[in-house]
Parts: C-alpha cells; sequence; structure tokens
C-alpha cells in the first residue's frame, strides 16, 4: 500500500487517544500495538469469533489507522469509546464467555497492578533489565485482553438496555440516552473533585500517579513524574455540566425503570444490576491499561540510563525513536558502544521524519 494512500472502505483513521496516541513515537507503536493486536485475537478466539486475517492496525504517514471490521460500533456517541471488537457480530453467544471473563477480571487488574508496583520500586541492575523486557509483552496482554472483553461485556449489556429504553422510553432525550449508555470513569470522578477541590493533589497523586496526559504515548509523563502537568490539566479541566457521570448514569436507570411494567421491570433490574459489575470492572480494566504502559516506561528510562552511562544514547528522550526490538539489542548488547555512530544516525533520521510529518500539519493520508 502505497504511503499517501490509505484504503478508507478498509481502513479508518484512530480519533480517540485512549488505547492508541494519535501521533505515536516509534517505540509507542512497536510496544503497544503488536499487544494490542495479540489481546484482541485472544479476545475474538475466547469469544468464537473470527478476525480478518493480517495487520489489524498500520501506520501511515505518522498517523494510526485500524481495520474498519474492528473499529468502534457506538451505541451513542457517548457509549461505543474505544471499542474495537463491536462490529464482529458477538451477539448473545459470547454472554457465558463474557461472564466467565467477568469472573477473572478483577484478579487479572490486581495481578497487572502488583507488576506495576514491582517495576516501579525495581533498584535496576542489569538481571532487571533484562528480566521486565521479558515480562513486559504477557503482562499487557493481561491487561489489555482484559479491556477488551470487560467493554464487550459493557456494550453487549448496554445493546439489552438500549432495547428496553427504546421500548418503553421512546421519549427520552438525547442526553438522557448518552447518560444511560456512558460507563463511569473513576478516574474521570477523581479528576473533578481535585478541580472542584474537594480532593487533594496528593490524594490524587497517591491514587492515580500512574496515570497522565496522553497515557498510551510512553514518552508522555505521567503525574507521578511531573505533578506541575497536573496543574496545568486542572486549569483548562471543563467540569461537565450538572451532576457527575455516576450520579447521571443512576439516575437515568431509574428512570428507565420507572417506565417499565413489573415482570419487564423486573428483568431490566437484574440486567443494570449486571452491567454495573461490569461496568465496575470495565473501569478497573481501564486502570489495568495504565498501570501497564506507566511499569513500561519506568522500564523504558531505566534502559536509556544503561545506554547513557556508556554514550550509545545521547539524551534519555532518544530511546522514543528507537523500537522495542532495538531496545532489546541495547539491553542485552547486541548493539554495543561500538554502533554508537549507527544508533546516533538512526535517532537523527526518526527525529527528522516526525519533525517533517508534524510540519505537514498531520495531515490524513488521501483515501484511494
Amino acid at each position: 500500500m502505497a504511503e499517501s494512500h490509505v484504503d478508507l472502505t478498509v481502513w479508518e483513521p484512530v480519533s480517540d487517544n485512549q488505547l492508541v496516541p494519535l501521533h505515536p513515537m516509534p517505540l509507542t507503536w512497536s510496544v503497544v500495538v503488536p499487544v494490542l493486536e495479540a489481546a484482541q485475537r485472544q479476545t475474538a478466539g475466547v469469544m468464537k469469533t473470527e478476525l480478518p486475517d493480517g495487520a489489524l492496525w498500520q501506520l501511515v504517514e505518522g498517523r494510526p489507522y485500524q481495520r474498519r471490521r474492528t473499529a468502534a460500533a457506538p451505541l451513542t456517541d457517548a457509549a461505543g469509546r474505544g471499542g474495537l471488537l463491536a462490529q464482529v457480530g458477538l451477539g448473545g453467544r459470547s454472554s457465558k464467555a463474557l461472564t466467565a471473563a467477568a469472573a477473572a477480571a478483577a484478579d487479572r487488574c490486581q495481578r497487572v497492578q502488583r507488576w506495576y508496583v514491582r517495576v516501579r520500586d525495581t533498584r535496576w541492575g542489569q538481571a532487571d533489565l533484562l528480566q521486565v523486557m521479558e515480562e513486559i509483552e504477557p503482562q499487557g496482554i493481561l491487561a489489555l485482553t482484559t479491556w477488551e472483553q470487560m467493554h464487550l461485556a459493557w456494550q453487549e449489556s448496554s445493546q439489552e438496555v438500549l432495547l428496553a429504553q427504546k421500548e418503553a422510553w421512546s421519549d427520552a432525550s438525547a442526553v438522557e440516552v448518552a447518560d444511560l449508555m456512558t460507563p463511569v470513569s473513576g478516574y474521570d470522578l477523581a479528576l473533578g473533585r481535585v478541580a472542584r477541590g474537594t480532593d487533594s493533589h496528593e490524594a490524587f497523586i497517591g491514587r492515580f500517579g500512574h496515570r497522565g496526559v496522553d497515557e498510551p504515548e510512553l514518552s508522555s509523563p505521567r503525574w507521578r513524574e511531573d505533578p506541575a502537568k497536573l496543574s496545568v490539566k486542572l486549569a483548562a479541566y471543563l467540569a461537565p455540566p450538572g451532576q457527575d457521570p455516576a450520579t447521571r448514569l443512576a439516575q437515568a436507570e431509574q428512570k428507565l425503570l420507572e417506565h417499565l411494567r413489573f415482570l419487564r421491570r423486573r428483568s431490566v433490574e437484574a440486567l443494570l444490576q449486571a452491567r454495573r459489575r461490569y461496568g465496575e470492572l470495565l473501569d478497573q480494566a481501564d486502570d489495568a491499561r495504565a498501570y501497564w504502559l506507566a511499569a513500561t516506561r519506568v522500564w523504558l528510562l531505566a534502559a536509556a540510563q544503561e545506554a547513557l552511562a556508556d554514550q550509545r544514547l545521547r539524551e534519555a528522550s532518544d530511546i522514543f525513536f528507537l523500537e522495542l526490538e532495538e531496545v532489546k539489542q541495547l539491553m542485552t548488547g547486541e548493539w554495543n558502544v561500538t554502533h554508537r555512530q549507527q544508533l546516533y544516525d538512526l535517532v537523527a533520521a526518526r527525529c527528522a521524519a516526525a519533525s517533517s510529518v508534524a510540519s505537514a500539519g498531520g495531515d490524513q493520508p488521501a483515501g484511494d
């Protein structure tokens, strides 16, 4: 496929940076996308669905694209944020698989969190660098597969909720439907409390210091590393009007129930209860995704310090212009001090390419 053209009947430009940055660095792309594709295929296997052969993601002129069959199919604009497998025809046949996935989700998220804490607290030596290097992919697949499965569980149960709403509450406003379909993010709620001054910066960073601006981009610092950026974020924070999303969701659910007759109401109450659990697990899985990304960044910064010590890299930030396999070569010594100039030239070339894309305004390639 020519770099200047993308077949837009097959590929869709990524417009939401929840899982993939809109302008990823070479290292970020080489770490995140293989893990994301593995998580997608593993999830499809569990759900007994099929994904197309070949790549599910591609990078064209610095912009990420995903196959349209794996693009989000939102119930509303708010409901489908970040979904990757919604168009593969899961339907009701996946309910048992999703229930089983939900039973394991909390433990899987806790495992990723424990790994992050261990990586964060590591006093780095060569053996530690090599060990964590081998753990990044399986931990990422664990985190992203859990996120995929819980997002599907939320979407599938929300489809049933939406059917009930259309049957019994057809005059609901677009805002009320959006409130009913939007999962609650504990991170966003906490950010809102800090912005309003009801929680302290310190408490927020203690709980969410592994998160930050443009989280999928591994070159982007986390709140714990640069608390000043949190103040900048809060200064620009626009709290949604009215009550918080959790309250609006609860109110929308109650209004839906009030429009239902007794037997139908009981079945929808049970559905909403199950969906609330999926929402809680989706929130935990989103945090696990962030823990994995933050731990990977901690390892990369330690690897950069290792390469700086013998001047294989000139700046710590240069490591983000390499790809994961190249970083592994740095850590195993395949790229040693005799390769310094080769590394300098490679970093310079990729830096120039990134600058070229940025100066072009990040324009989307033309469709075929």
